[in-house]
């Protein structure tokens, strides 16, 4: 979802003057399901909002959600979900193999099983975090962004921008949905016109807030977008999320998305899109509506 907003942002850029000033608020509620590293599936639904504001070539922009989940095991970490498993995230550092997590309620998570002779240590298979349960709901960690305008035009290169991000741990470990740890990020965001199609390339790079037990390894995430119009209001849209393999014993983080953008008008604009994850560290699928509205704008 994160990308389709940002290819909404880039299509809305085109109406408005490079120098001028403008305010809007884009939003996004997402439905997501998984099962994760794990052996239940978790559920999510997330309620996105943000503000952003532009200065000439300067943008600034604050986003919170509001996250109803039936898990502890996925968190938010640098601004997007992984399966750390949460308070139990001991058992995720100690996966071997490639085999799903047990999730168990309230079950030992590095105690001591009986052997016909003697107590032998909880072997990476026996590790349980604690199962889905009944749903809560909870402010997520508030994501910080800023960005420098090097280039906006109306060539085949639309803009050209600098950014930096922080992840503020608003949440603690034990809230289930964050790590409460600070998570910085700093990259580049491209978007160029290839005929009628508007391509929109973000990449960032990282630096994690490790857990106690699990090492969060930083690297480089990606988004790419491509926003196809097909009338004067409608764009169909397709998009890729991807990243480094931040937790070293599950995959990197790999989805696909295709959507469409429907403009209301010169000021608000609505998403829709279904997605599906190509690894285990990210939802099976996910359903998401978002929109933008530009509050004001003039120079």
């Amino acid at each position: 979802m994160k990308a389709a907003l940002k290819l909404a942002l880039v299509a809305a850029a085109q109406v408005v003057p490079a120098e001028a000033q403008e305010l809007s608020y884009a939003g996004s509620m997402q439905f997501s399901t998984g099962s994760y590293i794990f052996t239940e599936p978790t559920r999510t639904l997330s309620l996105q909002n943000g503000i952003n504001a532009t200065f000439g070539g300067l943008r600034l922009s604050a986003a919170i959600p509001a996250i109803l989940q039936n898990s502890g095991a996925i968190t938010i970490v640098g601004g997007t979900v992984l399966p750390t498993g949460g308070e139990d995230h001991g058992a995720v550092g100690s996966r071997q193999g490639g085999q799903s997590v047990p999730m168990s309620p309230g079950g030992p998570r590095h105690s001591l099983l009986p052997g016909p002779d003697l107590y032998v240590q909880q072997t990476a298979t026996d590790s349980v975090v604690a199962e889905p349960g009944s749903y809560t709901l909870s402010a997520g960690d508030l994501l910080l962004s800023g960005g420098l305008a090097l280039y906006q035009g109306r060539t085949w290169l639309r803009s050209l921008e600098l950014s930096v991000h922080a992840k503020a741990p608003l949440n603690s470990l034990d809230s289930g949905i964050g790590t409460g740890r600070w998570d910085f990020g700093a990259g580049t965001n491209v978007a160029a016109a290839l005929g009628s199609v508007l391509a929109v390339l973000d990449l960032s790079y990282w630096w994690y807030g490790d857990l106690a037990e699990l090492e969060l390894r930083d690297g480089l995430s990606w988004g790419a977008s491509l926003g196809l119009p097909v009338s004067r209001s409608v764009s169909l849209t397709a998009m890729a999320f991807g990243s480094n393999r931040v937790i070293q014993t599950a995959e990197p983080a790999r989805a696909v998305s295709v959507g469409l953008i429907y403009r209301l008008s010169p000021r608000a604009s609505l998403s829709f899109s279904g997605g599906v994850g190509l690894s285990e560290t990210s939802p099976d699928a996910s359903l998401s509506l978002g929109w933008l509205w530009t509050l004001s704008n003039g120079k």
